[in-house]
């Protein structure tokens, strides 16, 4: 993706990233879906034992919630498109970007 697609996709995710913080007993998962060409891969963002877990690429890690929107925006730079969807307990909310928009519903 292009840097100002980056960019707008980076500000959507401190905004979810400050709802995070303030709700995190709500907070269920975070599904991101990075699409290169036909090729799909899955970032997902869970909640075991207070702490924040990400599986990536077969890898599983502990993260803080402000490192995720740098973590996302920095895989960005090698694919096409993605769709972000973070779910709590209240309700979900998407974020859709490729090179040409980015967008956001709930």
């Amino acid at each position: 993706m292009i840097n100002q697609s980056i960019s707008k996709v980076n500000l959507f995710l401190m905004g979810l990233m400050v709802r995070l913080k303030e709700n995190i007993e709500y907070f269920s998962h975070i599904n991101v879906v990075f699409k290169s060409g036909v090729k799909e891969y899955y970032l997902i963002v869970t909640r075991e034992n207070d702490k924040l877990i990400t599986e990536y690429l077969g890898d599983k890690k502990e993260i803080e919630a402000d490192l995720i929107p740098s973590l996302i925006c920095e895989e960005l730079k090698k694919y096409d498109s993605v769709i972000i969807t973070y779910t709590d307990r209240i309700n979900s909310f998407e974020i859709t970007g490729d090179n040409k928009n980015v967008s956001s519903r709930n």
